[in-house]
This record gives C-alpha cells, structure tokens and sequence, in this order.
C-alpha cells in the first residue's frame, strides 16, 4: 500500500485494517485510544498521513517492523518514562514528525542498551533542557535537531507528490516521465495537470508519434511509449539539484540553536538527524561545524584549508562538546549510522569510548604542524 491508496479506503475497511495492527501490537493501544483513531482516519486523503500509512498496514514488513522495534525501545526505556515522554510525539501524523520522534527514541534506547543509564527530558532549573542526559564520563547532554531539506526542495518535492497522484492511472495506454516540475508552483499543480491532460487527450486522439513532449505551468512530461497494461501511468521521474552553501548554511544555524538547550558547564552532544533531508549529507555537517572546505596544495600534498565561520570556535558554543550526523535506517530493525564530529575547543571534551560502537564513526581536527591542520578518523 502507498500514500496514495489511503483515499480510497472506506471507514469501515481503515478501522477494520488499524484494529488488526492493534491486536497484532496490543501495547499500541497506550498510545492511540479509539477517539484518536477516528479523527487520523478522518484525515486519510492527507499524502502526508504517514502514521495512518503504518497503522493499516498489519501484514506489511516495514510497517510490523517500526512497530516491533518501537515497541522494544519504549519498554527498554520504560523505567525512564518513555511510554508518557513519546506518547504524544508518536500521535503526529506527518512522516516528517513520525521518523523525528523514531531518531530521538533510537538514541535514547541505543545509549541504554549499551549499558548506560539514560535520564529522558531531564531539567535544569525546572526547564526541560534537552532531548535526554546519559551518564557518561562525563555526563552528556543530548540534543537532536531533524533538519528537513531546504525549503525550495520542500515545496518541488510536494508539487512531485501531487503531480504523482493525479498521473497514476489514465485512460490514454502511455508511459509517462516527469522531466522537470522545479518551476512548477504547488498553486499550479491543478491548472498544470488539467492542461497536460487534454493535450494528452488530443495527441491520443490524433495517433501521433512517440516519444512527445508535453509542458504546461512549468511542469514537463514526456509520453516515452505505449503501454502494455491497457492504461497510462507514470514510470520515471529525474530530480536534479545543484546546492551552494544553503545545506551547510542550515546545519549551522540549527546546530547553534541547540546551545540554549545544553547546561553552562554540560558537555553537549548535537546530533543533527537528517533522515528526512534526502539532499542533506555528511558533508554539510563537517562543512558547518569546522568551516567550509576549499583544500589546497602544499609541498605536493592536499591540505585541509576551511573557511572561518564554523560552528566549533575557541570562543563560542564551546559547552557543545561534539556533533554527530545521524541516518536512520531503511529497515527500522537495523542500526542507524552515525558520525561523530568532536569539537577541538569544547569546554569539556567527550572521550571517544562514549561513541564508540560498530555503527558509527568518529572525527577530530589534528594538528599538522605549520599553523596547519587535517580531519581524521578517532
């Protein structure tokens, strides 16, 4: 089942469909009770009713495997208060708030399963500070930031979405291919589709030739050939971007606004979750938190030259001690992969033991000598 079947599903088979998840999983029921079941299938002509997706899909592998393992780390947690601390994140419908609050919990429950007493939401002065404090040497402070991707790419991947929900059966038997919709404004999506299709329409009529080019409001579509199903639909779809400093420009901000978050004499660890952000890489983090890379040549050798501007600094936001780039799995019963960036000017230095695990990696600024310096592995 995709986002787009959900609408065609009656109240009767939804509520049929989420009543098996819960029998099948009945420790949701501390998290969804019956008057929120009701108004989440209410809303399932929303494409970004993520949480529904996963409810009526009791069979599904994706779907029995993030409740399985969301399951397993709210218990293991449940001493800390989980069930009460995720309860409400957990009944967000939207994908983005759903993996959010999965990449919080993952953490939580992987500092815990190694051996590691967790506090969940501690507070400092009666404020909740951070995501949670694990009892390291010495104690952590972790805050996680889910950073999206750019908002132009935001708003060309919801146009996609739609375009992809109104080309997904048409009664002309072509294979369609998106070409380009990055001009094309969600405002338009209607009037856009509406045109292509009576200019399909007519093409059919006429039995012209093949491959054909269809535009309208932006949004470009090839018809590549004939369909052996009996009806059209759409079969590739390219998306191209090209970034300047818009990514790394992101990271930075939102990793500096973790630092109100972090106590005076913590040693905080910003772990920026890019599972959401598809055009977000580890790169872009290294680039906010050490300065932007623009290497040189030296002596015949590549040197490690950065601009100004980074998120580590001998004299700012030194309570944070390290930033990890998070990915969260694809197969929510795998580890997720991390890497660990420390700060060389942090106020208290984390050890590399607090990090260390199969499923991440570490990096440190070494000093090189001449006033030079070159990232490497911890």
């Amino acid at each position: 089942m995709t986002i787009f079947d959900l609408a065609t599903l009656d109240d009767t088979t939804a509520h049929d469909l989420v009543a098996k998840t819960m029998r099948r999983f009945p420790e949701l029921v501390r998290l969804f009770d019956d008057p929120f079941i009701g108004r989440l299938i209410r809303r399932r002509h929303n494409l970004d009713n993520f949480l529904l997706l996963l409810l009526v899909q009791p069979d599904d592998c994706y779907a029995t495997s993030f409740w399985s393992s969301t399951i397993r780390a709210l218990d293991g947690l449940a001493v800390e208060g989980a069930w009460r601390a995720f309860g409400s994140k957990f009944r967000r419908h939207q994908r983005f708030d759903v993996q959010s609050t999965k990449s919080e919990l993952s953490l939580a429950a992987w500092m815990k399963g190694r051996g590691i007493s967790v506090i969940i939401e501690p507070k400092v002065n009666g404020r909740r500070a951070c995501e949670f404090v694990a009892q390291t040497s010495p104690p952590s402070w972790w805050e996680v930031k889910s950073l999206r991707d750019i908002d132009l790419v935001e708003q060309n991947e919801r146009a996609y979405l739609e375009v992809q929900n109104r080309f997904r059966r048409l009664k002309e038997p072509y294979v369609l291919s998106i070409n380009d919709c990055s001009a094309l404004a969600l405002s338009d999506v209607s009037a856009a589709v509406k045109d292509i299709k009576r200019q399909i329409g007519e093409h059919f009529a006429m039995r012209g030739d093949l491959p054909k080019l269809v535009e309208s409001h932006g949004l470009s579509i090839t018809l590549e050939t004939m369909s052996g199903r009996g009806y059209g639909y759409l079969g590739i779809i390219e998306q191209q971007y090209v970034f300047g400093p818009e990514q790394m420009e992101k990271v930075r901000s939102r990793v500096s606004s973790a630092v109100g978050q972090i106590p005076a004499d913590g040693a905080g660890v910003v772990v920026v979750d890019c599972t959401m952000a598809q055009w977000l890489d580890e790169e872009d983090v290294i680039n906010a938190c050490f300065g932007e890379d623009v290497g040189s040549w030296r002596d015949g050798q590549p040197v490690d030259r950065r601009m100004p501007g980074g998120v580590f600094h001998p004299r700012v936001r030194t309570r944070i001690s390290a930033v990890a780039f998070f990915k969260g799995p694809a197969d929510p019963n795998s580890d997720f992969d991390m890497t660990v960036l420390h700060n060389p000017h942090a106020r208290m230095p984390l050890p590399t033991d607090v990090f260390r695990a199969v499923n991440t990696c570490q990096l440190g600024r070494r000093d090189a000598g001449g006033g030079r310096y070159k990232l490497v592995r911890l």
